[in-house]
């Protein structure tokens, strides 16, 4: 008779089972540890060889240096810059708050 695999029925809940579940909970604990220690480690190594992970950032310094010195000297908004866009945004809005869908909208014109 072939007997199932030790995965299967009650075999887990008594005697064997029981220690094999205890030695793979404690195989994993003391993995977790290592993984736990090390990755800052690794992080700090990294780090002194310059390496930093991560997403590139969103903000470069030079786009930061554009909108301080924009915010400085008091330069417009960009409602200000293109106050037809807002007006065209709260109507498209409002058309879909009353169900419409809005309708095309005409070019910009270039401005030279």
């Amino acid at each position: 008779m072939v007997q199932p695999p030790i995965c299967l029925g009650s075999r887990l809940t008594h005697g064997a089972g029981k220690a094999l579940f205890a030695f793979f909970a404690a195989m994993a604990e003391t993995e977790r540890e290592n993984i736990r220690e090390s990755t800052p480690e690794g992080l700090d190594t990294a780090a002194r060889k310059g390496k930093h992970g991560g997403r590139p950032p969103v903000i470069t310094d030079d786009m930061l240096h554009t909108v301080l010195r924009r915010r400085a000297l008091a330069e417009h908004t960009r409602r200000e810059a293109h106050p037809e866009a807002v007006v065209q945004a709260h109507t498209d809005f409002a058309d879909l708050r009353a169900g419409e869908l809005p309708g095309p909208r005409a070019q910009p014109q270039t401005v030279r």
